[in-house]
């Protein structure tokens, strides 16, 4: 057994770590964290299988302090790849980083490793761990850390054992997140699902329970879609920030190591406040479909958009009544975005400022109308959530990337129509915002003052069926 005690960054760790210890050929890596959060030494060991090289994000060039073979030479670093030439069977790779967080501005954009507070960092996986590929891509390992006592760790990967994660093949490039604070991830059960909440930072108005009750009734609310919430397992983290417009100022999901959902809250919020965001829900919905990599955002955008509000109907934190005005409301003003551009075109200027309205409700509208089209047509048989519940037991995985138009193309054939793929040529393609007062005048729903009212009960199992209640 090789055992060794080191003195880095200020603190004293020991590491043991045997190969023999290794039941199986899957690499193993071992991650020592400092006391101050940002200071790392890593060691990876190899038992037969030998990567081509490992890899991080562009940004860990900045952060990587040395990287050698254990009682070996130098490992030559160039940019994010780092050469596995000199790898034998039954070797280790040691590596150290020094991250620098952070500290001021707003969040913006994805993964970031910044502080939250003094006792908390968020960090981006891709500053400070190498993985390994081969010549199929990723390869899976596992990883375990050794830290401070008071410290507690939130992943978006699934433990193997008490103390160990396994680290799954997603592709290199996409990014996700692991926490360091001075909380425990919280675990949260919702219909066939866990979800693990990370508490980031201090709130004025909320407590620790207030704040899981709110993440697992929005859970709970996007479950209603398809019967259960679209992710087996999520990482959910939510940080407390000064700075920012609004109750959520900044939320993304990520997929590096699984699915993550990350929402930057506004230290002050209240849990009314949160009750009642529309940010929560939209995150966690981007679940329903696989990562899109052909930039058709207003895909990816546009099917969280349009069930937001249908989920927090559902999920009994708004009225159906409010569902349709905040979708009827949006939908407008999507259309008066960027009106020489089609949605496809708006989505090619998607830096633009203020198209972003014509993305996401140009999607919303798209896929309203086929959800009506679909109800009408089956008698209320068959739904949008019932092609997407099909298509997420049958089609897809997390580890993977789509296309849009494949996606199109298998909600097609689920569906046994050739809806999708025709309505975005006649609604997505075209220079003109897609129709969705048709819909509306489909269930019978028409609007005075804004509030939503039909005289006709024939069409009122399908406004029920889609929010859960009639107006």
């Amino acid at each position: 057994m090789l055992s060794r005690i080191a003195l880095f960054s200020g603190f004293l760790y020991l590491s043991v770590f045997s190969l023999n210890s290794v039941a199986s050929e899957t690499p193993y890596y071992r991650v020592s964290v400092a006391s101050n959060l940002i200071d790392m030494q890593i060691e990876a060991c190899f038992k037969n299988i030998i990567p081509q090289r490992l890899q991080a994000d562009d940004t860990a060039a900045l952060y990587i302090r040395s990287m050698q073979v254990k009682d070996g030479g130098e490992i030559n670093v160039e940019g994010h790849l780092a050469a596995t030439e000199y790898l034998k069977t039954d070797s280790c790779v040691e590596y150290r980083v020094s991250l620098n967080p952070r500290t001021k501005g707003e969040q913006r954009g994805g993964p970031e490793t910044r502080y939250v507070n003094a006792n908390a960092v968020l960090t981006n996986i891709g500053d400070w761990l190498w993985r390994p590929v081969g010549p199929d891509g990723p390869i899976a390992f596992e990883l375990e850390f050794e830290q401070p006592q008071d410290v507690f760790i939130g992943t978006p990967w699934e433990k193997s054992k008490d103390s160990s994660y396994l680290v799954p093949a997603t592709p290199t490039q996409w990014q996700g997140v692991v926490t360091f604070s001075s909380k425990a991830p919280i675990p949260i059960e919702v219909p066939s699902a866990n979800l693990e909440l990370s508490i980031l930072g201090e709130f004025e108005n909320l407590t620790t329970e207030q704040i899981a009750e709110w993440i697992g009734t929005s859970a709970n609310a996007v479950a209603t879609i398809t019967g259960s919430f679209p992710a087996q397992r999520a990482q959910v983290v939510v940080s407390a920030i000064q700075r920012g417009k609004g109750v959520i100022p900044w939320a993304y999901v990520s997929r590096g190591g699984g699915p993550g959902i990350h929402l930057f809250v506004n230290e002050s919020a209240t849990a009314e406040q949160l009750s009642r965001d529309w940010s929560t829900p939209h995150e966690m919905l981007h679940l329903l479909l696989p990562n899109i990599a052909s930039g058709d955002h207003w895909i990816v955008e546009g099917l969280p958009s349009y069930y937001q509000y249908i989920a927090m109907a559902r999920g009994q934190v708004i009225t159906p009544e409010s569902a349709w005005s905040k979708l009827i409301e949006n939908l407008v003003e999507g259309e008066r975005r960027e009106v020489e551009f089609s949605v496809a075109e708006a989505t090619l200027k998607a830096g633009r400022r203020g198209i972003y309205k014509k993305i996401y409700w140009g999607g919303a509208a798209y896929f309203f109308r086929l959800d009506v089209a679909i109800r009408v047509a089956s008698k209320n048989q068959q739904s949008l959530d019932s092609v997407l519940m099909q298509f997420r037991d049958c089609c897809f995985d997390f580890k993977s990337d789509y296309s849009g138009e494949w996606i199109l193309e298998e909600l097609d054939r689920i569906s046994g129509t050739d809806l999708f793929t025709t309505e975005r040529v006649l609604q997505i393609e075209q220079r003109k915002f897609p129709n969705y007062l048709e819909p509306f005048d489909l269930l019978t729903i028409e609007f005075l003052g804004g509030h939503p009212y039909s005289i006709s009960h024939d069409l009122s199992p399908i406004r029920t069926s889609i929010m859960g209640k009639d107006i």
